[in-house]
């Protein structure tokens, strides 16, 4: 593919999905209090998150395997024109006045459905269409592109509500089409693979059989098999630290404003991580920056040990975050360029569903935790937990990648 048409079909795939992304984020931030100011019910409230988080679960894993079995520009395009109806029916819902708030949570259950999908066709894509060496810049720009939308999307979501209760809604409807209208117009029509040592009979094994071989990836890759810990430990981490953050900041009186900004500081420190990675690259080899990682994220849990002043809480999670973004950009950059075309489907839900399974269990974890044994014990746990993983990063054995051949044989 000549430089012009690469370049030209990523900044389209790149605009497509930053409206979808930025769209759903705010969308997604609007649903519950949405139904809230409808009905004024906090169980149907908690029914709406419910329907919005369940399907990562549910599809993380099967859709993996229909990313690398069929086309990923068509798949992309279906997920955004399906995402489109399920916000059309949304905004009907919102429109009755709470009275078909049912219809609501099940478009809710579509939408995050298929914004499952999109998310696991966007990077095979990507890896198909640009050019190995330009993949960390470029992977420093997606990975930037999703802070950004997650810094961004519930300030827009508060500004839209404060129109209307439509307003969300509608503007994602909108945001949708425009990106399935993109996708459409790039000159690359096809994005599927049929190379790979493993590609053969990948449409004739079952579904379980394909999960396994993207388990199989990661726990051969000795990088990939570090990232994955990692990123699996530490998120069950953050969420307690989440947690801790709030209720610290409740106990010295800061008001839910200040709170909402101690917890951006994250996706500030994420989006300039993600943006620094290719300078950061240039410099330190990728095992420095997976076993650096967990020291760094150490020195983060410590300093809110030592200080919980406002001012070191946000300092704290936004260097929690720019680690975070560099671990992002890092991990996803090696698995673009080491693992086949036809297996990125079914590695990258692999490693999704392994990272993201992790939050809700340290969600649980720290509210008990913080519950029984107050901040204290509770910050005591988290140096220990987290100078336990940064030493495990560094003895874990991390052999160099083996051809395809090799690890999957």
């Amino acid at each position: 593919m000549e430089s012009s048409s690469w370049r030209r079909d990523f900044l389209l795939l790149f605009t497509g999905a930053g409206l979808a992304t930025t769209a759903t984020r705010a969308t997604a931030a609007s649903y519950p209090l949405l139904v809230l100011m409808l009905t004024g019910s906090p169980v149907l409230a908690g029914w709406v998150r419910f329907a919005s988080l369940i399907p990562s679960l549910l599809f993380m894993l099967p859709f993996g395997v229909l990313v690398d079995r069929y086309d990923r520009r068509r798949l992309l395009i279906l997920a955004q024109g399906g995402r489109a109806l399920a916000l059309g029916m949304a905004t009907l819902a919102v429109l009755a006045d709470g009275s078909w708030v049912w219809l609501l949570i099940v478009a809710i259950f579509i939408e995050g459905a298929l914004t499952v999908l999109h998310q696991l066709s966007v990077d095979p894509a990507v890896a198909m269409l640009v050019p190995k060496e330009r993949l960390p810049s470029v992977v420093s720009k997606t990975d930037g592109m999703h802070h950004a939308a997650n810094l961004f999307g519930q300030p827009l979501s508060g500004l839209m509500l404060n129109v209307s209760n439509a307003l969300p809604l509608l503007g994602g409807l909108v945001a949708q089409i425009i990106s399935m209208v993109v996708l459409v117009s790039m000159r690359t029509k096809s994005f599927l693979s049929r190379g790979g040592s493993d590609a053969d009979g990948d449409e004739q094994e079952g579904m379980l059989r394909g999960v396994a071989r993207g388990a199989q990836w990661i726990w051969r890759d000795g990088f990939l098999r570090l990232a994955t810990t990692l990123f699996t430990s530490t998120n069950f981490l953050w969420q307690i630290m989440a947690l801790l953050i709030i209720v610290l900041a409740q106990g010295q009186g800061i008001t839910p404003v200040g709170i909402g900004l101690i917890l951006g500081a994250t996706g500030v420190g994420g989006l300039a991580g993600s943006l620094l990675t290719p300078v950061i690259s240039r410099r330190v080899p990728e095992h420095v920056v997976l076993r650096a990682a967990p020291w760094c994220w150490l020195s983060t849990v410590l300093l809110v040990a030592v200080n919980s002043s406002p001012w070191t809480l946000a300092v704290a999670w936004a260097g929690t975050g720019f680690v975070a973004g560099v671990m992002d950009v890092t991990t996803s950059t090696y698995m673009l360029r080491t693992t086949p075309h036809n297996l990125l489907g079914r590695v990258g839900s692999v490693y999704g569903m392994l990272c993201f399974g992790a939050s809700p269990l340290g969600a649980l974890a720290g509210g008990y935790l913080l519950d029984l044994a107050g901040t204290t014990v509770t910050i005591v746990v988290a140096c220990v937990y987290m100078a336990a993983i940064a030493l495990f990063g560094t003895l874990h054995r991390m052999q160099p990648a083996s051809t395809p051949s090799a690890r999957m044989n």
